[in-house]
C-alpha cells in the first residue's frame, strides 16, 4: 500500500466517477479491487451498485489472451524492448515535473511498447 486509508477515502469521495476511482486507486497502490473496496467499506463509504471488481479482470483477461503476439519476436527482443521501456520510464519520472505530464509521457511510452510486441 502506497496511500494510507484516509487518503484511499479522501481520493474516492472527491472522485466525480467513483466506480472507476476504485481501479485507479487499486492501480496506484498495487492491490486488488477488493482491498480498496474493504478500507472503503470500513471507511463508511457507499459504494456504486453496479460494482463488481471481478467485471473488469475477465474482461482483460480475454483482451490479452485474444490478442496477437508477434512471432518474429524471440524472448530476447522482448526482455530488450521491456528493458529498454522501463529505462525510459525512470528516466521521465526523474525528470518530468508535472505529474499529467509524466502520465501522458508514460501512456506514449506504453503504446509504443505494445506496438512492437503485438
Amino acid at each position: 500500500m502506497i496511500m494510507t486509508s484516509e487518503e484511499i477515502i479522501r481520493e474516492y469521495r472527491q472522485a466525480k466517477t467513483p466506480l472507476k476511482q476504485i481501479g485507479i486507486l487499486a492501480d496506484q497502490n498495487s492491490c486488488s479491487k477488493q482491498v480498496i473496496v474493504e478500507i472503503l467499506k470500513r471507511g463508511g463509504c457507499t459504494l456504486p451498485q453496479q460494482f463488481d471488481p471481478e467485471r473488469n479482470r475477465s474482461s482483460l483477461k480475454k483482451k490479452v489472451i485474444d490478442e496477437p503476439v508477434n512471432p518474429a519476436l524471440t524472448e530476447t527482443k522482448v526482455k530488450s524492448h521491456f528493458c529498454s521501456a522501463r529505462r525510459t520510464i525512470t528516466k521521465l519520472i526523474e525528470t518530468t515535473e508535472s505529474d499529467e505530464q509524466l502520465c501522458h509521457q508514460i501512456e506514449g511510452v506504453l503504446a509504443m511498447l505494445w506496438e512492437v510486441i503485438s
